[in-house]
């Protein structure tokens, strides 16, 4: 009877990771923003530790409040405030704090996003989270408090190694296109390229070089931010060569057809989509499937307009 019982039961489990993956599958053969981003958050819910749960989340949450998506997006940041104070402050945990960060900055909460931002003592996720804080307080017009968190992320920044230092750079260019500085714009995200380049990453120089290209062109450089997502293409067809960054290639796809969609290069946008979308049942990470799967609705969401 135990063993016709846990026969039972071992079917059932197949039967529903079958209804599970043919959700997935009928979302990505013809995806929408809706199928796109509800598979992200229910990967995000997979994620097994409460960190890696938040910081999937957090990441949906950014995708929707930047495609509109306030209802939704508020949902789920009252469930990322539940489970982030119980998080142990290690530092893969603060690096998920940095994306809550974010995610509370994009939804115009400037002063839980500041009180989780000093929280974080990891060098590169506070630079991440003041640059991310910055570029909000930009948007909402706290030009004093987003120059503070400039200055903050900068200082972290040097003393960084390059491939991270270039991250956060980066971002601090998105910043300053935010703030209207074109001039300090340019020659941040210049800054961030050469550090990356400096370096034997790809992942993190697709990431800089793509992150660049949405601060030049949010500062008016079309060409040069052209030229950035050119590099950052060419940079993802070598990585495509190499047998040991096959595991980043979603990374990296994601980052350019962010970029691509943010600076309105809609058709290329569209066709790096469908790359990513064929590598995304791939990924065994629910961590990074879910973040995959959020950047891939923003896509969606952006050139779909």
């Amino acid at each position: 009877m135990r063993k016709a019982v846990w026969i039972g039961v071992f079917a059932l489990s197949l039967g529903l990771s079958a209804c599970f993956h043919s959700e997935l599958d009928a979302c990505l053969s013809e995806p929408t923003y809706d199928c796109l981003i509800d598979e992200a958050v229910k990967a995000a819910n997979d994620a097994g530790s409460k960190d890696l749960r938040t910081g999937a989340l957090a990441y949906a949450v950014r995708v929707m409040a930047a495609t509109g998506d306030r209802e939704a997006a508020g949902t789920q940041l009252a469930a990322i405030t539940e489970l982030v104070d119980s998080i142990p402050a290690s530092d893969p945990s603060q690096r998920m704090l940095a994306l809550v960060v974010r995610a509370n900055a994009m939804m115009d909460e400037l002063d839980r996003a500041t009180t989780y931002a000093a929280r974080i003592k990891d060098r590169y996720s506070a630079g991440l989270a003041h640059a991310w804080l910055a570029d909000n307080q930009f948007r909402l017009g706290d030009q004093t408090g987003a120059r503070q968190s400039v200055d903050r992320a900068l200082l972290l920044a040097s003393n960084m190694e390059a491939g991270t230092r270039s991250a956060v750079l980066s971002r601090i260019a998105v910043a300053e296109a935010t703030a209207g500085d074109r001039r300090r714009a340019l020659g941040t995200a210049a800054v961030a390229k050469e550090a990356a380049m400096s370096q034997g990453s790809l992942v993190r120089r697709v990431a800089a070089l793509a992150t660049g290209a949405e601060a030049l062109a949010g500062a008016g450089y079309r060409r040069e931010s052209l030229d950035y997502l050119q590099a950052a293409s060419d940079t993802l067809e070598a990585m495509q060569r190499e047998p040991g960054e096959s595991r980043y290639i979603g990374n990296a796809l994601s980052f350019i057809a962010v970029a691509q969609a943010e600076t309105g290069e809609t058709a290329a946008a569209r066709l790096t989509l469908g790359e990513l979308v064929e590598v995304i049942p791939e990924e065994r990470s629910p961590l990074r499937r879910s973040m995959l799967l959020a950047a891939a609705a923003l896509v969606q969401a952006r050139t779909a307009q």
